[in-house]
């Protein structure tokens, strides 16, 4: 459930929101949201002996998958009433600043409440002085790329001097060979992937292409289901 949310910001903040994989991968995001809100791993994965961050059973996996799978389908334009898993996140996992298993997650959640409830929004002022506890400098490769992503998904300007702090950040990870990495070696997915964020953050030039999700979702005025 997290790799589909993941993929589909991905290739959605690069303009490939109209791609049949990317509406499948939300149509599938929609068919397995839990009664509750959020969304988590299917029970049979659990034969996989997954990390924490994919158990089906915890609610650490729960909170991240939330956010990133509100993340990919509001930034896909999707008209989807979104008050059920906001909920769930403001209740169940706004509290844990400073707690968190996943640094992820907070990047996450700033950028789901940016969007819903705006810059000046106290949730989004609260959330905000968690992402800014940790420098820029001293989060790792994917949390700088997933950060970038969603913010932009989000609705966040390439000026904001967040992203400015991200994308900075982002340019110190490059190899002196000239790739991305978080392995011992540089690899061709995480140089591509850092290369499209860095793009986003208005690092390098980049010309994004057209994508699904022009206009924003009205979460207090839907009448979809998600």
């Amino acid at each position: 459930m997290g790799r589909t949310a993941e993929m589909a910001i991905y290739l959605t903040a690069l303009g490939g929101g109209d791609l049949g994989a990317v509406q499948a991968a939300a149509d599938f995001l929609i068919e397995h949201q839990k009664p509750d809100g959020s969304w988590g791993e299917s029970a049979a994965l659990s034969a996989a002996n997954p990390p924490l961050h994919f158990k089906p059973d915890s609610i650490d996996s729960h909170g991240w998958e939330t956010a990133a799978s509100v993340v990919a389908l509001s930034g896909l334009g999707l008209p989807l009433d979104y008050k059920p898993p906001l909920e769930f996140l403001r209740n169940a996992r706004l509290h844990l600043r400073g707690q968190r298993n996943l640094r992820l997650e907070g990047l996450l959640l700033f950028a789901v409440f940016r969007r819903f409830e705006g810059d000046d929004a106290r949730t989004t002022v609260e959330l905000r002085g968690e992402v800014e506890a940790t420098r820029a400098a001293d989060l790792e490769l994917f949390e700088l790329n997933w950060a970038i992503y969603s913010l932009t998904l989000c609705g966040m300007d390439p000026r904001d001097p967040h992203m400015g702090a991200f994308g900075d950040a982002l340019t110190l990870k490059q190899r002196p060979e000239g790739g991305f990495g978080s392995g011992p070696q540089p690899n061709a997915y995480e140089t591509g992937l850092s290369l499209g964020a860095l793009g986003l953050a208005g690092i390098i030039p980049h010309t994004r292409g057209h994508r699904a999700g022009g206009h924003e979702p009205d979460p207090a005025n839907s009448d979809h289901g998600i």
